[in-house]
């Protein structure tokens, strides 16, 4: 994802955590966490008013990662929405072994799937979700498609 700890909405955060079962206590302490920075810009050495931003989180804080994670659980429910609708497929390391159809790391993912056109629509269609949803945004400077042995390229 591209700048993703400048692009997540507080909203959104909110409504996550309390979707996943988090007391609202404790929603709000968070929330009240990571609403309480404020800025003020300098204008001809001169510092402004201060503003206080309504998404992004605060790169360094040691809360930072945290609702981070949760966001990355949202694009893990789509994705695993799609596999158990069986519009994905992921790999199996073992035949009687589960699927694995994602692995998040941060702001990377890795997503397995069957080489061919509805899978790819699928995926195209979560990451579109996700994207709309918690106004990320891919980032396609960083994304490559690869293919497993005997995948013809076309």
């Amino acid at each position: 994802m591209a700048k993703a700890c400048d692009r997540v909405e507080w909203a959104f955060l909110r409504a996550l955590m309390l979707k996943l079962g988090f007391a609202a206590q404790w929603v709000n302490r968070v929330m009240h966490c990571v609403s309480l920075v404020s800025f003020s810009v300098l204008i001809n050495g001169v510092p402004s008013w201060n503003f206080t931003p309504s998404r992004g989180l605060q790169q360094g804080d040691s809360l930072s990662p945290y609702p981070f994670i949760l966001c990355a659980e949202a694009l893990s429910g789509l994705l695993s929405k799609a596999v158990d609708g069986g519009r994905l497929h992921g790999i199996r390391v073992a035949p009687t072994a589960p699927p694995i159809s994602h692995l998040l790391f941060v702001n990377d993912s890795i997503i397995f799937t069957r080489a061919n056109i509805d899978e790819v629509n699928t995926i195209c269609e979560v990451l579109h979700t996700y994207e709309a949803t918690l106004d990320q945004m891919v980032n396609l400077g960083k994304t490559t498609v690869s293919f497993s042995k005997g995948v013809k390229d076309d």
